[in-house]
């Protein structure tokens, strides 16, 4: 039905991403935009999910934007048997919070504020470079193009 809708831009919102989307159909989508339940006490977006969405946004030549961890970032793998403190969680890629199954991370509750919207140590920002959108893509400050995007002011998190 999306793709039948007369827009400039067709996007998928995948937030909050709380499971393993599998393979998407991006024909006749330009943009698809990525976040963890932003909440507070919100779940943690596990990293392989995101992985597996951009990777398939770049196969279809589709722009790819991280919006946010929402107060959980990963940190690294984890050890199995090892005893977590409060603020730290496991999860793997089925969405498990215990240490077996595949991929399975080490997540921080740190803040929304401070899990920000990296991703393998880089902003993924991109926007469909023919949408009304584009405009923004020049600003010098990826955050302040992120703010502008979404509509947020500079003392938003």
């Amino acid at each position: 039905m999306l793709r039948e809708i007369p827009a400039e831009v067709r996007f998928l919102s995948c937030e909050p991403l709380l499971a393993d989307p599998g393979v998407l159909d991006l024909k006749g989508i330009d943009w698809v935009i990525v976040g963890a339940e932003s909440r507070p006490h919100g779940r943690p977006m596990h990293p392989g999910w995101v992985r597996r969405i951009k990777s398939q946004c770049e196969d279809a030549g589709v722009a790819f934007y991280l919006k946010q961890w929402g107060e959980w970032v990963p940190v690294g793998h984890a050890s199995v048997d090892e005893r977590l403190p409060r603020n730290e969680r496991r999860l793997n890629l089925a969405g498990g919070r215990d240490s077996h199954g595949d991929e399975v991370w080490l997540l921080r509750r740190v803040g929304k504020t401070k899990a920000g919207s990296l991703f393998d140590a880089q902003l993924h920002c991109r926007s469909p470079p023919w949408s009304s959108y584009s405009r923004l893509r020049g600003a010098p400050n990826r955050v302040e193009t992120a703010r502008k995007l979404f509509g947020l002011n500079s003392s938003s998190g």
